[in-house]
């Protein structure tokens, strides 16, 4: 992993337009990709390809929750990143349980844990990495909602999007157990950004600022009108169907999953970014290695 991120780190225009082609590919491939697989569906049917997809994810799951433990038994900080290991499979978990309606939904996990390599390699901070993935995943909805499958999908997934954070995070905290301290600090150090001028934050609150002033200017609204609910006058519409009146909802082939809502989105998003964020903190307070290795 450390020749992968040096030599990214060394050969910036390439991590950025590699980068850059690899997600507009995940993006772009999104409905051939979706039909290939509704294909295999239909030949396995729906109960063997959803179980299939589901033991995959639980072996790959497994086998790197077995190599994670092995390091960190091995090396130095273990309760520290023994509690990083409970809150980033606690995420998965949660993530499952909660917003994940079919198996097949794991390959978004799996699709940005590999956008961190560009990422991480670009802004050499984890949080910060944490917070681009959930920006893109962003990006990957609305080409999926206003082009993929428009007009059918009812409502912007930010489930999937939720999904593209625990992929990044899963990464993040790999990438941190594994990683060399002089792949990700020049020089024995990095320098510090205060929270406030950190250009997730401007990002951040440029996204709340558009979204108030766009809602409010009648350009962007959330859920159809309430009254007869006849639908939305305006050019943005995140959802065709209103609120969902429960937690809970039931996906059409039988699974409970949660509708995540776009200020449930950024909430989440905000609070990754903040817990990740100390991975960066103890790499720079650490004297050594995260990971008491010597060569990942």
């Amino acid at each position: 992993m450390n020749p992968i991120l040096r030599f990214l780190q060394r050969h910036k225009w390439f991590t950025l337009i590699s980068g850059s082609l690899y997600f507009m590919a995940t993006v772009v491939f999104h409905r051939p990709v979706a039909q290939l697989s509704l294909k295999i569906e239909r030949q396995a049917t729906y109960a063997t390809y959803n179980r299939g997809w589901g033991l995959f994810a639980l072996a790959a799951l497994t086998l790197v929750l077995v190599a994670v433990v092995f390091r960190i038994m091995k090396g130095e900080d273990r309760l520290f990143n023994l509690l990083f290991l409970v809150l980033t499979f606690g995420l998965i978990g949660v993530s499952h349980w909660t917003v994940l309606a079919v198996n097949l939904e794991y390959i978004h996990v799996m699709q940005f844990s590999l956008l961190v390599f560009p990422l991480l390699a670009l802004t050499r901070r984890f949080g910060e990495t944490v917070f681009w993935i959930g920006l893109l995943g962003v990006l990957d909805e609305l080409y999926q909602y206003y082009v993929v499958w428009w007009p059918h999908q009812s409502y912007y997934d930010f489930n999937d999007v939720l999904l593209d954070i625990t992929g990044g995070a899963f990464m993040v905290f790999i990438l941190y157990l594994w990683l060399e301290r002089d792949t990700l600090l020049p020089q024995g150090r990095l320098p510090k950004i205060r929270w406030f001028r950190s250009p997730s934050v401007f990002v951040a609150a440029g996204i709340l600022v558009f979204t108030l002033l766009a809602h409010f200017a009648g350009l962007l609204n959330f859920y159809p009108e309430a009254e007869g609910n006849p639908g939305s006058k305006a050019a943005i519409l995140l959802s065709k169907d209103p609120p969902a009146p429960q937690f809970w909802s039931v996906f059409e082939k039988g699974k409970n999953y949660h509708i995540v809502e776009a200020g449930e989105w950024m909430v989440l998003l905000l609070l990754c970014t903040g817990v990740y964020s100390l991975l960066d903190w103890r790499l720079r307070t650490t004297p050594q290695a995260p990971s008491g290795q010597e060569n990942g």
